[in-house]
């Protein structure tokens, strides 16, 4: 049995007749009526009562309808959704994300969509992920690439990768002295009571990072003496490797210098030592060539 077959099914039920039904369907009534009749065969039931004046469904076309009409919806949602994609031929799509995971995250990504939507134009908008929500709602970008915290309930958050939040110490800091026998760059977070007198870099006030690492102080016992506040992540290396103070950052900074140039890293065991990035959309509002940036970074995000 194929859909074809329940669109007949439904057709010479609705008209109660064959020639009616097939003119509806554009086909003959003979090509109809022997279609119905290989169909009744296959499944071993009698669909319709026939009598010279009236077509009359049978409890068992009855019950095929039930579930019948549902896949006959279901298929033209399917048929629909695919031509949103066939259709991708214009437009343009808009994600934000920080520009640091800007540059760290979202190339590979933008390059496949830009091979199977050439005509899609993508617009990146620099915010941070406090800024985010605010900007989904709006309908000022479609999706967000979002450092999860406070979730909005207007929105939904699909879970993408988490990453590693590391102590960062200049190597010419006497700090490093608190942490001598950790030959391994691991720490507990206990440990961290120990730098309860030195001075931090942080994140500016709204940033989950800044959330993460003042959880991190608390749960060690201590409130960290902040020297120093900056938007970005590069920021808060640049600083902790000018002996400024020392702080957290996520592991994908150490990129940002040649080794001759990294601070240390200290990776803690136990606490929340890690950040959660999500995929961000205003629900049952995403168009189709965010479905299809959507789709894309979902099967790839899997593979990895």
């Amino acid at each position: 049995m194929q859909i074809r077959d329940i669109e007949y099914v439904a057709a010479v039920a609705e008209y109660r007749s064959f020639s009616r039904a097939a003119e509806r369907l554009f086909i003959s009534q003979p090509a109809l009526s022997q279609q119905i009749a290989h169909l009744e065969d296959e499944l071993q039931v009698q669909l319709f009562q026939r009598d010279n004046k009236q077509v009359t469904p049978t409890l068992a076309c009855e019950a095929l309808l039930e579930d019948g009409r549902a896949i006959l919806a279901l298929s033209q949602r399917i048929k629909e959704r695919m031509a949103e994609f066939a259709n991708l031929n214009a437009g343009e799509l808009r994600i934000a994300i920080s520009s640091f995971y800007h540059r760290r995250y979202l190339p590979p990504f933008i390059k496949l969509f830009q091979q199977q939507y050439p005509k899609i134009k993508i617009a990146v908008v620099d915010a941070f992920s406090n800024e985010q929500s605010k900007l989904l709602l709006q309908g000022e970008v479609d999706l967000g690439i979002t450092s999860l915290g406070t979730q909005d309930p207007r929105l939904t958050y699909v879970k993408l990768f988490e990453e590693e939040i590391l102590l960062a110490i200049a190597h010419h800091s006497q700090a490093n002295d608190y942490f001598k026998d950790c030959g391994d760059g691991c720490i507990k977070l206990a440990d961290l009571y120990k730098l309860r007198d030195e001075h931090f870099i942080m994140c500016q006030r709204g940033r989950n990072l800044r959330d993460i690492c003042l959880e991190l102080c608390r749960a060690a016992g201590f409130e960290p003496q902040i020297a120093y506040e900056t938007p970005s992540c590069e920021n808060i290396t640049e600083m902790i490797c000018q002996g400024i103070g020392i702080g957290f950052v996520p592991r994908s900074t150490i990129e940002i210098y040649p080794p001759e140039r990294r601070p240390r890293y200290y990776k803690i065991s136990g606490g929340v030592s890690k950040q959660t990035f999500a995929l961000a959309y205003r629900k049952d509002a995403l168009s189709p060539a965010a479905r299809a940036f959507y789709a894309i970074i979902m099967e790839q995000s899997s593979r990895r």
